[in-house]
């Protein structure tokens, strides 16, 4: 009897796994028939990154410095016991073509050029899968302009404009708004570009720029789009 016992108790967990595998392949393919959908419509595409960002899957934060977000992938350049890749060329060479989820870089573009930010963003492009997401947060020209103005302290805007300076990667070289942004995400092939608030989109502050004020004022352009 108790071999029986085990022996149907192995075929019942055959059994279970079978039926949930069904199950897996079935939500992914319900999945792919909205985003196909409803593709276009920013409103509804939030709405599904967000339930998407509940199942696990490669999700990559470049340039995360101390901030160790649970379930993601670090790259910073700097190195740290947190950080799972080290490295100051953001190639993503340790990726197939089409195989992250979602991108996330905050604070990190503006370190570069204009033209490596160009090339950044066709291999974040490369490295998505079809319908990924791409989060940038950047420092945003027309919000400093309007707190300068408003205050007229360039000492209070100075490093978030040119950058910390206090170590060899914390230099600016390329400044934007949302139009130069967008252009430029639209060049490298993306969609259904947003801003989006880090609160609403992650369900918390994650601690960085994103979310950075001054005086009272954020100073950070907040951009989701497409694959």
């Amino acid at each position: 009897m108790r071999i029986r016992d085990l022996r149907l108790n192995e075929i019942n967990k055959n059994i279970i796994k079978y039926l949930i595998s069904i199950l897996k392949i079935m939500l992914d393919r319900i999945r792919a028939s909205i985003n196909v959908l409803f593709r276009g419509n920013p409103q509804i595409e939030s709405m599904i990154i967000h339930d998407q960002c509940e199942i696990p899957k490669p999700r990559v934060h470049i340039g995360c410095g101390p901030i160790n977000l649970e379930g993601w992938i670090n790259i910073d350049a700097r190195e740290a016991p947190h950080i799972h890749i080290a490295t100051d060329k953001i190639n993503l060479q340790e990726f197939s073509d089409a195989s992250i989820g979602v991108i996330y870089i905050s604070h990190v573009l503006e370190h570069f050029s204009f033209a490596e930010v160009e090339a950044l963003l066709n291999v974040f492009h490369k490295k998505l899968k079809p319908d990924g997401v791409l989060y940038v947060a950047i420092p945003d020209f027309s919000k400093l302009v309007d707190i300068y103005n408003k205050f007229e302290n360039l000492e209070e805007l100075k490093r978030t404009l040119m950058g910390g300076q206090e170590y060899a990667y914390n230099f600016h070289k390329s400044i934007y708004d949302m139009e130069i942004l967008s252009r430029e995400l639209l060049k490298a092939g993306f969609r259904s570009i947003n801003v989006y608030d880090t609160i609403n989109e992650f369900g918390m502050d994650i601690g960085d720029y994103s979310t950075y004020k001054i005086k009272d004022h954020p100073i950070s352009l907040n951009v989701k789009a497409f694959k």
